[in-house]
């Protein structure tokens, strides 16, 4: 009976050896899902809720396009708002009435920092009412890539009006509102303008204004020079690729000296320049 006795206690041994690393296991598990659950209901209840937002930080990503100040009030009303409701997402969507922005990114720290990175919408030219003189900024409107005028604040507009060309329009009666789009022919002129400025830069400053006359059959872009003492109004049309205006323009400068009239009208086409005297 002994020997029976002892043989089943060595037999019942090694699955208690087996059951109690896997019951430490469980344990450890289940403490350390207690722990966690406990330093969450602190931080969520008790931390989050008495940091506060102490300072913003907004910068544009990789441009030097100067932060108007309706982006400063927006940003202004962030600074001593708790952490739990700098929520970034509802935060990024605050910025999407501002038709100059494309998107924001918002991150927030335990410090008590926002940083806000504002992704500007880069317009290809400014549209400007060329029956007024006025040089106020409601005066000019910025278009996009796909051609859509759009509003944006004074500072944003008078930077990229140092950068993109500008395009007097004789009526701007065409846009009904500032979610219509821009004529295919002018948003083609605005990238030629474009394409010319990348290339020559010195030959692009002689351009002292480009009007699109929207009221004339033609509805074409003309892009006027100063060269010499003679104004020279370079007529485009509609499908003119950048070479022929480049060899066009470098031709006329080359002969300045014999322009004799005060005015001169080119129209430039792919195959041929026309000059009307």
């Amino acid at each position: 009976m002994s020997n029976i006795f002892l043989l089943g206690r060595r037999h019942k041994q090694p699955k208690d050896i087996r059951q109690n690393p896997v019951r430490l296991f469980m344990n450890i598990v289940l403490g350390m899902i207690i722990i966690a659950g406990i330093i969450y209901i602190v931080f969520e209840f008790v931390i989050k809720p008495n940091i506060v937002i102490n300072e913003v930080i907004i910068s544009y990503e990789e441009t030097s396009v100067p932060i108007s100040d309706e982006i400063y009030t927006l940003a202004d009303n962030f600074q001593g708002i708790s952490f739990s409701a700098a929520a970034p997402r509802s935060l990024e969507a605050a910025f999407s009435g501002l038709e100059e922005i494309l998107n924001a990114e918002i991150s927030r720290s335990l410090s008590g920092k926002l940083s806000i990175v504002l992704s500007p919408r880069i317009p290809v030219c400014i549209i400007k009412n060329s029956n007024t003189s006025s040089q106020k900024s409601l005066d000019y409107h910025p278009v996009d890539a796909d051609g859509v005028v759009y509003s944006a604040s004074e500072k944003y507009i008078n930077y990229f009006r140092m950068k993109v060309p500008v395009i007097e329009v004789a009526s701007i009666e065409f846009l009904t509102g500032f979610r219509d789009k821009v004529p295919k022919n002018l948003l083609s002129s605005a990238y030629l303008l474009l394409s010319l400025q990348e290339l020559d830069i010195d030959l692009f400053n002689l351009i002292t204004k480009v009007k699109y006359d929207n009221n004339s059959s033609h509805n074409n872009a003309s892009a006027f020079l100063r060269i010499s003492e003679s104004e020279i109004e370079f007529q485009l049309s509609h499908d003119l690729e950048l070479q022929p205006f480049y060899d066009t323009i470098k031709s006329v400068v080359g002969i300045s000296d014999s322009w004799k009239k005060k005015y001169s009208r080119i129209a430039v086409h792919n195959d041929a320049a026309i000059c009307r005297l």
